[in-house]
């Protein structure tokens, strides 16, 4: 074999080797974050298939990718790349846990003793509550109006 052959091979090798630990480095770990931002990024990618278009130039397309980035509570920041899917299902300022052994994160619920709740008051048993006595008036009376000839005889 010659240089160039032993040389185009180490290179392979180390891309695999490097993809391959940026890939178990992500599955161990394990974290808890908020989702601070959130972006789409795109780029214009030329195709390596040797292919051109009608013009005479390289055929590109366009790549789009959906980063999300994470403030865990270790104090870590974190930007990964996401599904489309979690993406459109986020919103900024909710709450994910990264398990070791997944390549995901998910959503987590805030459990109640984190989170502040408001209940609407408790309301007391019928039987504690005092009624008034009810009062039924055949006229309303309106201030500042004079009262009405209604039901008085006319002479």
């Amino acid at each position: 074999m010659d240089t160039n052959t032993i040389l185009v091979i180490v290179v392979i090798v180390g891309i695999v080797a490097l993809v391959i630990y940026l890939y178990i480095k992500r599955l161990n770990s394990a974290w808890k974050g908020t989702l601070i931002d959130k972006q789409i990024v795109q780029r214009q990618v030329v195709e390596n298939s040797g292919s051109r278009n009608a013009s005479g130039m390289r055929t590109t397309r366009m790549e789009t990718t959906y980063e999300m980035k994470f403030d865990t509570e270790e104090g870590k920041r974190i930007v990964l790349s996401v599904k489309e899917e979690l993406y459109n299902s986020s919103v900024v300022g909710e709450k994910f846990e990264k398990v070791k052994g997944e390549y995901m994160p998910k959503k987590i619920e805030v459990n109640a003793q984190e989170s502040t709740v408001v209940q609407p008051p408790i309301a007391a048993p019928e039987s504690s509550i005092a009624q008034a006595p009810s009062v039924a008036t055949d006229q309303t009376t309106i201030p500042n109006q004079p009262p009405s000839d209604e039901g008085q005889d006319q002479v």
